[in-house]
Parts: C-alpha cells; sequence; structure tokens
C-alpha cells in the first residue's frame, strides 16, 4: 500500500519535571516522556545554527515515531501492506536489521502508529495488527509475542495505536479490548510477556498510550480514557504501577471531546487532559484515600495533535490548528502565537525543533515567551508527505520522519 497521507518509556517512574541524562530517546516522546531532552550545548552557545541531513531512508507508509538507544534507530514502517520493525545504525542509516510484524489493519490508513519501546537490550513493539513483539535490539530475533486479539479481545477499529512503556521494571501496554470484562490496561514482565497484573474500567482506552508520572507523592501510571458518547469524551484514570488497582479516575465536567493524546503532567500535581478541542489544566489533589481533580484553566490554543505541547520555564510551547503557541502554564495566558500550519515540537536545550506535518520543514525556535525567534530552518522531508510523528533527538543528531521516510539531521554553526 502506497500511501501520502494522517514510552513513552522510563526505565523507572520518574518525577514529570526531572530531566534525564542519558543520551539516547528510548520511546515516544523521549527519556522523561514529555518531549524534552537533557541534552546542554546543543544550539544555546551558538550564534548561529545549522541543520544538515546525514541520511535518509524511504519506505511505502508508517506514522510511529522513532526511538534511538545504543546507536541503534528504531522504527515501524509500512511495506506493501505489511508492517515491519526496523533499526538502522544512528551514525550512517545503514540498515541492521527487519523483521515482519503481520499485515497492515485494514483501516490503519497510514501505516503503523505504535512507537517502539527499548530498555538497552530490547525493543518492545506492537504492530497494527495488535501482535506485541519483544526482540533482541541488536539483531531484531524474536524473545516473545503475546497477540492482544486472542489473548485481550482487542477490537480497535483502526488497528492498535499504542506505544507501549516501560516502567518499574514492567511492560505496560493499553490492550485495545472492547469488551468491558477485558483488561484495558496489562503489565508484562519484559523478560517473558508474562502478565503481572491486569486492570479492567468501564471507560474505553483504544488509541492514546500509557504515562508513568508522579502526582501528590504517589507513583502512578496515567491513561486518557474515553467515556462512550456521542461525543466520547475524555479523563484520565490512574492506575498502581505496582499493582495495577484503580487509584482514582475523573472526566471533567467542561470537556466537549476526547484524542489519542495521553496525559500531560505540568509539575506541581497538576496534569492536563488534551482533546481535538482543547487543553485543560487540572489541579489533583489527594484528601486521605479520595483523589480528585479540579480545573484550573481551560484554552483552544492548545489542542491534541501529533504531540502534546512540551514545557520549559513555566510556559506551554504546541500547536492550535494552524498556530504555533507560547502559553502561561499557571493561567493559559497566550504569550505570542506564529503561523506554521501544524506540526510537533520536543525541547532540545532551550530550543523547540519544530516539524512541520506538511511541508517537510524542521525549524529550531528559541524557548521564549518573549517573541517567536527562528535559528535555524532546513527542508529535510518531501513536501506533502505526512509527517505525523514528532522530531527525535539522541547523541547531537535530530531524526524526523514522514510516512515515506525517516531521515537523520547533524547540527553545525
Amino acid at each position: 500500500m502506497k500511501t501520502r497521507s494522517a514510552m513513552v518509556l522510563a526505565a523507572m517512574v520518574v518525577a514529570p519535571l526531572g530531566l534525564s541524562a542519558g543520551d539516547d530517546w528510548p520511546g515516544r516522546l523521549g527519556p522523561t516522556a514529555d518531549g524534552r531532552s537533557a541534552a546542554k550545548g546543543v544550539f544555546a552557545a551558538k550564534p548561529t545554527v545549522t541543520l544538515k541531513k546525514d541520511w535518509g531512508q524511504r519506505f511505502d507508509a508508517g506514522r510511529a515515531g522513532v526511538s534511538v538507544a545504543n546507536g541503534r534507530v528504531v522504527t515501524l514502517v509500512g511495506q506493501e501492506d505489511r508492517d515491519f520493525a526496523v533499526a538502522w545504525d544512528a551514525a550512517t542509516g545503514r540498515e541492521l536489521w527487519r523483521v515482519e510484524l503481520g499485515p497492515t489493519h485494514p483501516d490503519q490508513f497510514g501505516g503503523p502508529v505504535s512507537t517502539p519501546a527499548l530498555d538497552g537490550t530490547r525493543a518492545f513493539v506492537l504492530g497494527s495488527s495488535c501482535v506485541l513483539r519483544a526482540l533482541d535490539a541488536a539483531t531484531g530475533r524474536e524473545l516473545w509475542t503475546l497477540d492482544l486479539k486472542v489473548r485481550f479481545q482487542a477490537e480497535p477499529r483502526q488497528g492498535c495505536q499504542s506505544s507501549p512503556i516501560v516502567s518499574q521494571g514492567r511492560l505496560v501496554v493499553q490492550t485495545a479490548a472492547v469488551a468491558p470484562e477485558q483488561p484495558r490496561v496489562v503489565a508484562l514482565d519484559p523478560a517473558t510477556g508474562e502478565s503481572a497484573w491486569q486492570t479492567k474500567f468501564a471507560e474505553r482506552a483504544p488509541y492514546s498510550s500509557p504515562l508513568a508520572a508522579t502526582l501528590a507523592g504517589v507513583p502512578q501510571v496515567l491513561v486518557h480514557h474515553a467515556i462512550a458518547g456521542p461525543p466520547p469524551l475524555g479523563g484520565v484514570t490512574a492506575l498502581d504501577p505496582g499493582t495495577g488497582a484503580i487509584l482514582w479516575s475523573q472526566t471533567p465536567s467542561a470537556t466537549k471531546a476526547f484524542s489519542f493524546e495521553a496525559p500531560m503532567v505540568l509539575g506541581n500535581d497538576r496534569v492536563a487532559v488534551l482533546t481535538w478541542n482543547d487543553f485543560a489544566a487540572q489541579q489533583v489533589k489527594k484528601d486521605g484515600a479520595t483523589w480528585r481533580m479540579e480545573e484550573v484553566w481551560r484554552s483552544a490554543d492548545l489542542t491534541a495533535s501529533i504531540a502534546p505541547p512540551v514545557l520549559h520555564e513555566g510556559h506551554l510551547y504546541g500547536f492550535g490548528g494552524d498556530d504555533l503557541a507560547c502559553v502561561e502554564a499557571a493561567t493559559g495566558k497566550v504569550a505570542w502565537k506564529h503561523k506554521l500550519y501544524g506540526g510537533s515540537v520536543i525541547l532540545v536545550d532551550g530550543h523547540l525543533v519544530v516539524l512541520s506535518s506538511a511541508s517537510g520543514e524542521v525549524r529550531v525556535v528559541e524557548a521564549t515567551p518573549a517573541a517567536y525567534r527562528e535559528k535555524a530552518m532546513l527542508p529535510v522531508l518531501a513536501r506533502g508527505a505526512r509527517s505525523d510523528a514528532p522530531p527525535s533527538f539522541a547523541d547531537g543528531r535530530l531524526y524526523v520522519r514522514s510516512d515515506e521516510e525517516v531521515a537523520a539531521l547533524s547540527i553545525g554553526r
């Protein structure tokens, strides 16, 4: 199928605002699952910034994010109506291995979506046909498989899209089960695929990805659930990462939509619910055994899109429709907006790396509430191809992809 269209990993549960010192980008949205890199000296000290395309690799389809660890770039691609996990050498783009994952789900119009989770020795990959696999990261050798359709009656209309995460030594994945008697979220032994816990709840959670976080001093796994509509309404279910027990579940009363985006942690025990319509900052409070969310602000200047906004020094940077916006995290007040016609953002060394969803352009923009300040721009991917995965950054290189190509960029001055 030739198409041109539309983790979250932590080795342990970490405080959402604490940045890792690691150089890898081991799953969706990087080492701390919030789109931020701890790298320094990449952009800030340079009077000018240049970007150079080092290598690219082409394929037919796919919207999965790019994971990078130990010098290997791993993602999922579609080729002739089949899903594949592929690893390339990070420096040269040489293909290291390729593993077929099964047929592309017939209603997954853009190829596989799930971003691989890397834990050093293994790559955990979920194809659109809902078979979860653990692969040897060095060779691609299959270690174990789990068919979510057989085990949990997964029947997502658009195929499996959730990205697995590693939390507290367990692999956590949303099952995409439809029947309420089946678990929505499961934790597995990463070495064997055997179940550690399974959690059932009434709300559906088919396409978003789980997020490891700490709120009110309590480690938890957050899930963006959807209450059946019409229209479906998005909320948050929080699970104990050790047992899978439901800690709390809330759907904001003002919510009018849902999305496929995971909840976003804002610090100070605040969490955001991102929908296709808006961004709602919620204060999470714990009184004894009782949890509740109270809305702080809501804005349509940020919405769920390809990836969530990034948080830097008290401001959020992300997309709401065609505009890249800078929004004060405490109040929702807009500092500036700049029309870039949609895309995704990560944060590296105090700068935004912005990937257009359609033009193939990569920009480096200073992360400041003062004004939109662009420091570099390079057309990288074919114009018109869809870029429905956020950028990645590891070991001094940027990695971007569209539904036709993955590319590595070096940074100079």
